[in-house]
């Protein structure tokens, strides 16, 4: 591709963006492919150069600013009513993230986000820099872990830091771009990132993550702003636990009036002289909304009091080591669609007063394993399909989806004989399971123990190959141990009441 730039002293910016825009074509799909991923390698390479070069920008702004101020020179730019920055050395970094936002053609608040990453890969995070600079890792996914990181003291960031992104990370390998030596977060998506790092953030400093919980806590709020084409963005700022009973709740009326709707549909289709519903006007009413649109109606009917919502308990689901139970280890949990959860809340869900009817369903972890079941159906429906949402943590198992799960699927169709197990069936968003019947895509299951991670090998059209791992599940950092017969009891259906408050 950069054959055109050979004989160039000094290429410029103008150069390789020639080279790009001319780059030669590929003669295979297979070709296309790579070039795409050889691309994304460079944005990600270039993100970091933008990042190195913001730090040092910085930096010689802070030295101008000491300088000045050593010299009495006085600054016009600091906050009077900034009772905590009484230097004017805030000024300095919002002087730098400004025009940086301006370079990069982004927002003021963008560009500060953009120097605070800039300043932790810098100092704190090397690691990560280096998986930024070799391209193995996107500016967007760095930013999100370091996102998570940034409250910890510098030491404890600098150990998680290794412990995510070290040449000996506490991650499985990289199995899904084959890039050799790569840590496995250059394969998880960006949901996984987060959750990764917010788990070993709260190993590290449990009590710091829980002052800063509380202190959350503080700012929930209710907002909104204004959308194009006469809408409203309706942002709620609130506890994780609450925000996802709240929507588990919706999803789960909007499911039940869609299933009523089809039922409807199917017998009005059965009688000829009733073409749809009829209202008590006498109009014949047809409802083509989508689930997205139900669960928007369904807000909004519950928050004016046009509906109540019915009395039916929300489940919850919570996964979480015995020894977190019993109070031996303070990992974190994890809820599905949620991720990490500090072990001090998980224990009081547990211990939750019996009067709310929100419910949990507990599920105990092996060596961050759950055991297999299986089934005589063709369709996976309770337990089973219980099962496997929680082993895939409710996201969809595509390499880099981070979709909630909508189908279970079999990986070798049952169609051809494939089974009805945990190891032959998957998570996967609707749209992905829809890809996957396309023409050439090819998936095989591999799994050689219960207790081993599931792993999923799809093979595209093009001939390249991704494996998709199941999400580690929450191990203790002491764990007990294992019992001689090695046989685990999961209860899948005694509730525990939870209290959300």
């Amino acid at each position: 591709m950069f054959e055109l730039l050979a004989g160039v002293e000094e290429p410029t910016v103008d150069s390789l963006i020639a080279v790009l825009a001319i780059a030669d074509a590929t003669d295979t799909d297979a070709g296309a492919i790579d070039r795409i991923r050889d691309l994304e390698r460079l944005k990600a390479a270039a993100a970091a150069t933008q990042a190195r070069l913001s730090a040092e920008l910085l930096d010689r702004a802070e030295e101008a600013h000491a300088a000045r101020r050593a010299a009495g020179v006085e600054d016009h730019s600091r906050d009077p009513h900034d009772p905590h920055d009484p230097h004017g050395s805030r000024a300095a970094t919002r002087s730098v993230a400004a025009q940086i936002a301006l370079a990069r053609r982004e927002s003021p608040h963008r560009g500060r986000e953009l120097l605070t990453l800039a300043r932790l890969l810098a100092t704190d995070l090397p690691h990560l820099r280096r998986l930024v600079e070799d391209g193995q890792l996107s500016e967007h996914r760095a930013h999100v872990i370091a996102t998570q990181l940034r409250d910890l003291p510098p030491a404890q960031r600098r150990e998680a830091d290794t412990r995510l992104a070290g040449p000996d990370a506490d991650l499985p390998p990289t199995l899904s771009d084959g890039l050799s030596g790569a840590p496995g977060v250059t394969a998880m998506g960006t949901a996984e990132c987060r959750d990764a790092a917010r788990r070993l953030a709260l190993r590290l400093d449990p009590d710091g993550c829980g002052a800063r919980r509380a202190r959350a806590r503080t700012r929930r709020r209710i907002t909104s702003r204004v959308a194009p084409d006469d809408m409203t963005t309706l942002s709620a700022f609130l506890g994780d636990l609450e925000a996802h009973t709240v929507m588990t709740s919706l999803r789960a009326g909007a499911d039940a009036e869609i299933a009523a709707r089809t039922a409807r549909t199917a017998r009005t289709a059965r009688s000829r002289n009733n073409p749809g519903h009829v209202n008590g006007h006498g109009m014949v009413e047809r409802d083509t909304r989508t689930r997205e649109q139900v669960i928007a109606d369904l807000f909004v009917a519950r928050l004016t009091g046009q509906v109540a919502a019915d009395a039916t308990p929300v489940a919850v689901q919570l996964v979480v080591p015995a020894e977190v139970l019993l109070g031996d280890d303070d990992s974190p949990a994890h809820v599905p669609g949620l991720g990490p959860l500090p072990a001090p809340v998980a224990r009081r869900m547990v211990h939750a007063s019996p009067e709310v009817r929100t419910t949990i369903r507990r599920l105990y972890t092996h060596a961050g394993a759950l055991v297999a079941m299986d089934s005589t159906a063709r369709t996976v429906t309770g337990a089973l399909r219980t099962y496997i949402a929680l082993r895939d943590a409710a996201r969809c198992r595509t390499p880099y989806c981070d979709a909630p799960i909508r189908h279970i699927d079999h990986i070798t169709p049952a169609a051809a004989g494939g089974p009805t197990t945990a190891s032959n069936t998957q998570g996967l968003c609707a749209a992905c399971n829809h890809t996957k019947e396309a023409w050439g895509w090819r998936h095989h299951a591999r799994q050689d123990s219960p207790l081993e991670p599931h792993t999923v090998q799809t093979t595209t059209p093009t001939g390249h190959t991704h494996t998709s791992r199941a999400p580690d599940l929450p191990t203790p950092l002491n764990p007990m141990p294992p019992p001689t017969s090695h046989h685990i009891d999961l209860r899948w259906d005694t509730p525990i009441h939870l209290d959300v408050a």
